[in-house]
């Protein structure tokens, strides 16, 4: 039910095109995403596509996408989205489960995969048609003459300094017959 509460059409219809866009096929508009990539053929062919399609080559496409109603090769194919689409650097927290698919179980999750991809794909280069194709907002690049840099001086003077939480007191007072009292409360 909270996976349900979750859900968002306008962002299953904008990675629905990301996908069809990409592989170039028409993906039929009657038949639901999760049936569309349950035996993750659609998958594998999206990111081979962008894989393909990245220079200098990032990892190899998947070679073997089976074309089988078998369950467990399904699944193989899932999988093996899976495994490039983190090669191509989508955190593990955007990345689902090959059962969130497979069984429906976290549809949110897989359009959330897509859009890392579409994200991370664009930054690491990929084009349709000379511009990049970006699924919500944009990854931040950070160059290498953007990054600060920090001295040894800095650094000793940093660990020196004492920290903010240190000069706040408590208001524990000891009394005199020996126990702690903090707040009128006797511990």
């Amino acid at each position: 039910m909270k996976a349900a509460a979750k859900h968002d059409p306008s962002q299953e219809q904008a990675a629905r095109a990301y996908i069809s866009v990409i592989t170039n096929t028409q993906l039929p508009s009657e038949t639901s995403l999760y049936t569309l990539l349950k035996d993750g053929t659609v998958l594998c062919d999206l990111v081979n596509k962008i894989l393909l399609n990245l220079v200098p080559p990032i990892a190899p496409s998947i070679h073997k996408v089976h074309q089988s109603p078998m369950p467990f090769k399904q699944m193989e194919n899932i999988s093996a989205f899976l495994d490039r689409v983190e090669k191509l650097g989508v955190p593990a927290h955007e990345r689902f489960m090959t059962v969130d698919l497979y069984e429906c179980k976290n549809m949110n999750q897989v359009v959330t995969c897509i859009f890392s991809l579409s994200r991370h794909a664009a930054a690491k280069g990929f084009e349709i048609n000379g511009e990049k194709y970006v699924l919500g907002p944009a990854m931040v690049v950070v160059r290498n003459e953007d990054k600060k840099t920090v001295s040894e001086d800095q650094l000793r003077e940093a660990k020196n300094t004492p920290s903010k939480f240190m000069s706040f007191s408590s208001t524990s007072v000891t009394s005199s017959i020996g126990y702690r009292q903090i707040g009128g409360a006797r511990i």
